[in-house]
């Protein structure tokens, strides 16, 4: 009998005589390269159901959901392929920030500055920044994916080697349900969950999604306002500071082994620190070298490469806590504004 079939019986019993149970006992086998049985999936998505209700979704919506799931063992496949990340930052770099997405940004704004500049106003978020993230993450909206986010998240959950994660962004998809932003079957997205034009999990698009065209609903899906207003509302929540600098670039030690690079990886240190290293801005920065704080930052399997980052960098890096991704939206964002004239 497999793990997952023992849990799920485990579990019905506890449930009948009462015996106080958590929901991670019911979690299928968390071996990371066994082979899935699915035979346990509907019994698991009851589960899951108890648990939803519990926590406020309407019985009917939960049955929803379920009735829209489907087991998508290309989802198992795609997470268990994920490889360990070997291209260079500058093929990165060059692949994420090219003169042709610089292009379309630029032409989207043009064509929607009205918008973008009320988002801009509203938020504090230059709009450079959002169009990076939007192609970045998307290509402005054509490549959002092309999987049933429930059925990927609950396929997940069962597989098990994240279990508890993707069954909270499962309930997750529930309440966006729920509260009518999109139909059960709609709810499109990539294999792991991430949403619509801005590729969201639920969780992110329960705290940051904002319905900018005021039809009731928040459409990270169709209505781009909503796409370009969730994401600056994203930034503002997590820290944003209009018209401060993500980073410069750094003048550095050709000795980097003389570095103690770990304490990059925490902590903001005055620039006058970095100068007492030999690291120094290769622009100006305005304020005090004394109080102006920066973190040094250089990327892996780079070439020469590394920046003095500051506050906004952060911000970027808690939507994707990757170096090449942040310093690429950062870059492309500057290559965007200087299209645009901001």
């Amino acid at each position: 009998m497999s793990l997952t079939k023992k849990a799920l019986i485990f579990l019905t019993a506890s449930l009948a005589f009462g015996a106080p149970v958590s929901f991670a006992q019911a979690k299928p086998s968390a071996v990371r390269m066994s082979p899935v049985d699915p035979s346990g999936f509907s019994a698991f998505l009851q589960l899951i159901k108890e648990r939803a209700v519990a926590e406020g979704v309407r019985p009917e919506v939960a049955s929803e959901v379920i009735r829209a799931t489907r087991f998508q063992p290309k989802a198992i496949k795609l997470d268990r392929k994920q490889s360990e990340f070997t291209i260079t930052f500058d093929k990165y770099l060059q692949n994420q920030a090219p003169a042709s997405r610089v292009k379309k940004a630029a032409a989207h704004y043009r064509q929607n500055k009205a918008k973008f500049d009320a988002i801009e106003r509203r938020f504090g978020v230059e709009p450079q920044f959002i169009l990076a993230l939007w192609g970045i993450e998307t290509n402005f909206g054509r490549n959002t994916g092309g999987f049933h986010v429930p059925s990927v998240l609950a396929t997940l959950a069962y597989e098990g080697r994240r279990g508890e994660f993707f069954t909270k962004e499962y309930i997750n998809a529930m309440k966006i349900i729920q509260e009518g932003n999109i139909s059960a079957r709609s709810m499109s997205g990539s294999w792991a969950g991430a949403m619509g034009q801005s590729q969201f999990m639920p969780s992110s698009f329960l705290k940051y999604a904002v319905d900018i065209t005021g039809d009731g609903t928040r459409d990270i899906w169709r209505a781009k306002s909503d796409v370009w207003g969730s994401i600056a509302n994203y930034l503002r929540t997590e820290g944003w500071q209009k018209g401060a600098r993500w980073s410069v670039p750094a003048r550095f030690p050709s000795d980097m082994n003389a570095l103690n690079l770990s304490e990059t990886e925490t902590d903001a240190k005055p620039l006058s620190y970095w100068a007492s290293k030999g690291i120094s801005p290769k622009l100006p920065v305005s304020g005090s070298p004394d109080t102006v704080k920066a973190r040094f930052v250089v990327p892996k399997r780079s070439t020469g490469v590394a920046y003095l980052t500051f506050e906004n960098f952060d911000t970027i890096m808690h939507w994707n806590k990757s170096h090449f991704f942040a310093v690429s939206v950062g870059t492309l964002a500057d290559k965007i504004a200087r299209a645009i004239g901001k």
